[in-house]
């Protein structure tokens, strides 16, 4: 219907000749700037829909070809789904096969590893993009919209593909282990932001969409043990300390959002496994608890700041499952430290909080069962 490989813009695969011919300036030039016009002209041949196999051109400029011809593609790669030349489960698989490329390549040549790092960069900005994309959520279009959504799976087919250890994010993590982690902390900052890259900009849809989209990835990546050893063991600390600024953001961040992200962090804090590792014990007890405590108290305080009572009500309902849940949990925390004669102060404080939030989002007639039951937990 409307995919311009279909429309007759030109010679059916008489862009391959021209895609061939702009790459050889790519692998010839030395200066950067060339190899981008250049880049951007494959592109641009590629999402015209003349090219009888644009897989093969998409190839060609993410393997083997400098940083910036990588970098200028893959800016492009949420375009060239948009325009329905690529389904995003395909660019994916492309995006992650370079990548896994591209850690082979700096592996087994030392030499290569700056412009390696840099190729893994844009190439999970890359993934990013159409992830970005692929978050439409057909509750919240509006009917004037006139974008068209690319062929293949429907959005929440595809969202619920995109599932812990399945979604590109974290494929990526374990295609390129060195280079993608801090890669897909910034694509979650950028997905979630105001930017040119966000779901807001890319797919036309409100922050608090995006990171419901993003919220089976996200609980992955801070509960998984395999994802929590990338950046030397700091990877889940630093996605933890991002979703709780975003979280706690003075502006930029509705009370929806703020919720969402307090109700996530919140329901990681029981499964986080301390028995074992001192230090995730020591990060759980001193610094998570307490942050998790300042989400939640931001999210109560959102939520009574804002008009819309219904959808306020909803958001209150669900912070205060979450908080029960988080206290609960601190509370077995607390008493842990306690019997292995470890510091239980920050523990405590953090639980502290969270009855107070318990007792801001309880009635009144209920606040003392409710109290009563979480103290118990931590005495029993």
């Amino acid at each position: 219907g409307g995919c311009p490989r279909a429309a007759g813009m030109g010679p059916r695969g008489g862009g391959d000749a021209e895609a061939d011919a702009l790459l050889a300036h790519v692998e010839s030039s030395p200066q950067p700037f060339v190899q981008r016009v250049a880049a951007r002209g494959v592109v641009a041949v590629i999402c015209s829909g003349r090219c009888a196999r644009p897989e093969r051109a998409l190839r060609r400029c993410l393997v083997g070809t400098p940083p910036s011809c990588v970098d200028e593609v893959c800016g492009a790669c949420a375009r060239m789904v948009k325009v329905g030349v690529f389904d995003a489960d395909a660019m994916c698989g492309e995006l992650l096969a370079a990548l896994a490329a591209s850690h082979a390549s700096a592996t087994t040549d030392r030499r290569r590893l700056g412009d390696e790092c840099r190729v893994a960069r844009a190439l999970v900005r890359g993934i990013a993009g159409v992830v970005a994309v692929s978050i439409v959520d057909p509750a919240r279009r509006s009917d004037t919209d006139s974008d068209r959504l690319p062929p293949g799976k429907t959005p929440a087919g595809r969202l619920a593909e995109w599932v812990g250890p399945r979604h590109p994010l974290a494929r990526a993590l374990r295609a390129h282990p060195t280079g993608a982690p801090p890669a897909v902390l910034a694509a979650v900052a950028r997905i979630s932001s105001h930017g040119p890259d966000s779901a807001a900009a890319l797919a036309g849809i409100p922050t608090r969409a995006a990171l419901r989209a993003l919220r089976p990835f996200l609980r992955h990546a801070l509960l998984s043990d395999v994802v929590a050893t990338a950046m030397g063991g700091g990877f889940r600390a630093v996605l933890h300390a991002h979703l709780v600024r975003l979280a706690c953001a003075s502006e930029g961040v509705d009370p929806a959002s703020s919720a969402l992200l307090a109700t996530l962090l919140a329901g990681c804090l029981p499964w986080y496994r301390t028995s074992t590792d001192a230090r995730t014990r020591a990060w759980v007890s001193h610094t998570c608890a307490a942050d998790v405590a300042d989400a939640l108290e931001r999210a109560v305080g959102s939520c009574r700041r804002s008009s819309s009572g219904g959808t306020n009500a909803d958001d209150a309902a669900l912070v205060r499952a979450a908080t029960l849940e988080a206290a609960s949990a601190t509370a077995r925390e607390a008493r842990s430290s306690a019997i292995k004669g470890e510091r239980a102060g920050a523990s405590i404080g953090a639980l502290r909080r969270m009855l107070a939030v318990l007792a801001a989002t309880t009635d009144a007639s209920d606040v003392d069962e409710t109290t009563t039951t979480t103290t118990a937990t931590a005495t029993t």
